[in-house]
């Protein structure tokens, strides 16, 4: 399952206790949020990436 939070507040703390893993994206300059469809095509092309490695 594939958690991704809002620009101004996140994941609710209660799901993120419930994770396996969490991560985070790292990003350049002074911005520190994406844009929720952006971190969630990165997150997923990451993780079939991964998966096409099994």
């Amino acid at each position: 399952c594939l958690i991704l939070g809002s620009e101004n507040t996140g994941v609710n703390e209660s799901l993120l206790s419930l994770s396996d893993i969490t991560v985070h994206i790292k990003m350049f300059g002074h911005n520190s949020s994406m844009n929720v469809i952006s971190a969630a095509s990165i997150a997923s092309y990451q993780i079939i990436r991964e998966m096409a490695k099994l």
